[in-house]
């Protein structure tokens, strides 16, 4: 897998990218980072250690109040040894619990957290131990024994201690507790069902402890693997940047060509003048395209890995690994600009249209319900549909990118004081007059759809320039300046036209114009 990783990067990005992959490989007893993973112990043991410091803290406060408030027990059950069981407790074994408590705050400390946390259930559990050895002296009481399965459950679920030092520590324990009980001539039934029930315990705890530094370690190398993947996805984008700044370069070459060549034909008549000017205009459009297309397709092989290999990571992640959600933001931000590459791909006419019969209300309440979500609380969206509006014959999921890239910006017009939003359909039909700003579209028969809002609004100048590509308004990073210019040229592909007022401060109206669909006579000549 690690050499397919490779060879397809390679051969996206050449010899300039590298990929170092590594697989990672433990010590089955240990846990301890093996192979080319062994470099990276080190770095995972003060990660751990450092995380680990505030469940010991708190498994260590719960160790000392759990021992001060068993007193309360020892004077209940064993009121004639209380004083001795005081001693044990509160002279010599929580006084050392506050020191290691101390100790904690100590620079040192760090380096030795295992071993303290080892020592310190191992003596825990031999001043219970003394204490079972005194009562059963006098009493033939045993029941004491059951505080080691505290000590056992504190160390290992909630101390976080590692799997080597828990398996090293409770068989310790389990092992003096043997002695012990043997040289008090524990009764055979008591220790029996005590071991039971103390390896048992010790059992699961090692299991635990095993499952969490296995986790834990887990997550760090997948960690290590992400802040790779960071590193990869920064690097693909500034050589993307490198791309879009040489492309651009060309761009300007070009309209500065073209400058030149309108300078030279001023002598001409003013109808071949205005002829020429949409001759170049033109071919400014169709150089647009092309370079925003090689652009699309460059981004697009560069978006490729990155979502196959963020997949890859969420496929090893156990669900409730926090490492997800990272992972998932990296490929919502790819996914992300996929979409803007099916945008500049549909600007640049690299994808094919697909026109059938289409119901625009259809279309229209469709799209509503997907805005609804946008839509906050301090605008209010009305709709005015009328049911005879009539048939188009067009790609439903461009018309469907019309209506939202209209209605989100609409929306964004109205951001923060509110408004209204209006959206009508209607049949008009519409003369010669009317369509000779517009070449080769006939008069008859248009369905029209009609967005409104009462946003803030746009000057002659702004309004002059919304469909022109990469053209926007809007704070850098918030839009890409392809959306007007998107549906400027569906609805062009769909022989149809775009009608649009404004007024700064008051709002603007958009009226979108499709050819009504009947027959072969109502159909308008494609541009």
């Amino acid at each position: 897998m690690s050499f397919i990783r490779k060879s397809l990067l390679k051969n996206i990005f050449g010899d300039t990218f590298s990929f170092d992959s590594e697989d990672w490989e433990l010590d089955t007893l240990t846990l301890s980072f093996l192979g080319r993973s062994k470099k990276h112990e080190k770095e995972f043991l003060d990660t751990y250690i450092k995380n680990s410091l505030t469940p010991f803290r708190i498994a260590l406060g719960l160790g000392i109040i759990t021992f001060a408030l068993f007193f309360l027990l020892d004077v209940l059950t064993f009121p004639d040894l209380a004083r001795k069981l005081f001693i044990i407790r509160f002279a010599i074994t929580i006084p050392m619990l506050i020191a290691i408590l101390i100790y904690t705050y100590a620079k040192s400390f760090a380096k030795y957290m295992q071993q303290v946390a080892s020592f310190t259930m191992y003596i825990t559990s031999v001043s219970i131990m003394s204490m079972v050895i005194l009562i059963s002296s006098s009493t033939n009481d045993y029941s004491y024994y059951t505080g080691i399965i505290l000590i056992l459950f504190l160390g290992y679920s909630i101390a976080r201690i590692r799997f080597i030092y828990a398996f090293i520590t409770g068989w310790l324990i389990i092992g003096t507790f043997e002695i012990g009980a043997i040289l008090i001539d524990t009764p055979m039934k008591i220790l029996l069902n005590n071991s039971f029930f103390f390896v048992t315990a010790n059992f699961l705890g090692m299991m635990i402890s095993y499952y969490l530094e296995y986790t834990e370690r887990r997550n760090f190398f997948l960690q290590l693997q992400l802040k790779k993947e960071r590193k990869n996805v920064l690097k693909a984008n500034s050589m993307l940047e490198k791309r879009v700044k040489e492309r651009t370069k060309e761009l300007l070459d070009i309209n500065n060509r073209l400058k030149e060549e309108i300078k030279n034909k001023d002598e001409y008549k003013q109808k071949q003048a205005k002829l020429e000017s949409q001759l170049i205009q033109l071919h400014k459009m169709e150089t647009i395209g092309t370079l925003a297309g090689g652009i699309a397709h460059d981004f697009n092989n560069i978006l490729t890995p990155i979502l196959g290999y963020s997949g890859m990571i969420l496929d090893e992640l156990e669900h409730d690994s926090p490492l997800k959600e990272d992972v998932e933001q990296i490929r919502t931000a790819a996914k992300r600009g996929k979409t803007i590459v099916q945008k500049v791909l549909t600007f640049s006419r690299h994808i094919d249209t697909d026109k059938k019969p289409v119901l625009l209300n259809e279309v229209i309440k469709e799209t509503i319900d997907l805005v609804k979500v946008s839509i906050t609380k301090n605008v209010i969206l009305k709709t005015d549909l009328s049911p005879e509006c009539g048939t188009v014959l067009a790609d439903k999921p461009q018309i469907h990118q019309v209506l939202m890239n209209i209605l989100v910006n609409a929306l964004h017009a109205m951001e923060g004081k509110g408004g209204k939003l209006n959206i009508r359909s209607n049949n008009e039909f519409v003369d010669k007059k009317r369509l000779k700003p517009y070449n080769n579209l006939r008069e008859g028969n248009y369905v029209v759809i009609t967005i409104s809002d009462t946003g803030h609004g746009m000057n002659n100048e702004t309004l002059q320039r919304i469909f022109e590509p990469f053209f926007t308004n809007k704070e850098i990073g918030e839009g890409t300046g392809l959306g007007l210019a998107i549906v400027h040229g569906i609805v062009k592909n769909h022989n149809g036209f775009i009608e649009v007022t404004s007024k700064p401060g008051v709002g603007t109206v958009f009226r979108i114009y499709f050819p009504e669909f009947k027959n072969n006579s109502n159909t308008v000549h494609d541009n």
